[in-house]
């Protein structure tokens, strides 16, 4: 008799539980992966990342720089898959930057929008060309890459690929700022502390990060790529330097460093950040804290700061 009371009492918990591992059961927390998605590596990358995180957490990605339809489609997905919540998880380089500003915007997250940005034609047109995105399911968003350890890590690898006695050798990290000034200022704290993890991890004798800014005028990129020739030429100390280019992809920055530093003494192979496998544990860490982080959508309709 007790057996038979103890089955049944346990029964609607079972039943409970099979219908909640059920596909159309409801999940807690579902991720949306944003990223660039400009050349296959992007998508050898996502894929390896979403069957990772698929294994806890139901997973869609939404390619592009703040592509609004993207947005929506990833949202609509983990909708129709019942999460409760979703973390939009940002494979970027910077939290602080235009384009994450424009897709906290399209999400429905309060976006810096600052009046610097705003009077910018390229900056306001992402906005004013878009509404967010249709959502009312509670949304956060984790920071970028950013100066993450795993970051450090695999700059110090593309780093040390290329060095023969560290100790003696310098590193020069180079990355495109942001274009506001209150973002440059993240940007280069940002890049700092990635060049001292680098110089801590690999052993090196200097390392640092500069800016080879882009979208620039002729006579600025000149400007900018003459200061950038001028400081490898005072880091020089025995050897060639290290350039290592802060990118994710190759992109603008390792097409151009070539050009901007020919004929310099330097080793540099071009090779971005990604692919790495690392990158996969950094995508489960953001995704575990998205999961803490709070509904981030703004209550009030978004609007632009207007000159």
């Amino acid at each position: 008799m007790k057996f038979v009371l103890a089955w049944l009492l346990s029964f609607p918990l079972t039943c409970a539980a099979d219908q909640y591992s059920h596909p159309f059961s409801p999940k807690p927390l579902g991720i949306l992966l944003l990223y660039e998605g400009s050349d296959p590596l992007w998508e050898t990358t996502v894929d390896a990342i979403r069957r990772k995180l698929s294994l806890q957490y139901p997973v869609k990605a939404a390619a592009g720089l703040a592509d609004r339809k993207e947005l929506q489609n990833g949202v609509d997905a983990l909708k129709a898959e019942r999460v409760q919540k979703i973390v939009a998880v940002p494979l970027f380089l910077y939290s602080h930057s235009e384009i994450m500003d424009q897709n906290r915007f399209l999400l429905g997250l309060n976006p810096k929008a600052a009046k610097e940005h705003a009077q910018e034609a390229r900056y306001k047109m992402g906005f004013s060309s878009a509404k967010p995105i249709q959502n009312k399911l509670p949304l956060a968003m984790t920071k970028a890459l950013d100066d993450h350890s795993i970051l450090g890590d695999i700059l110090t690898t593309r780093a040390k690929s290329l060095s023969r006695n560290s100790a003696r050798e310098t590193v020069l990290l180079i990355g495109s700022p942001p274009h506001s000034k209150e973002d440059r200022q993240h940007w280069e704290s940002t890049v700092n502390a990635l060049a001292e993890q680098v110089k801590r991890k690999g052993g090196f004798q200097t390392v640092a990060a500069e800016a080879l800014p882009i979208n620039l005028k002729q006579a600025e990129r000149e400007k900018a790529e003459g200061a950038l020739r001028q400081k490898i030429r005072s880091l020089r100390s025995g050897s060639p330097v290290i350039v290592v280019p802060m990118e994710l992809t190759r992109g603008e920055i390792g097409a151009r460093i070539p050009k901007a530093l020919n004929g310099l003494f330097i080793r540099y192979d071009g090779k971005p950040a990604l692919p790495d496998g690392r990158i996969i544990a950094w995508a489960q860490a953001a995704a575990q804290e998205g999961a803490g982080l709070p509904d981030m959508r703004v209550k009030k309709p978004l609007k632009l700061i207007q000159n």
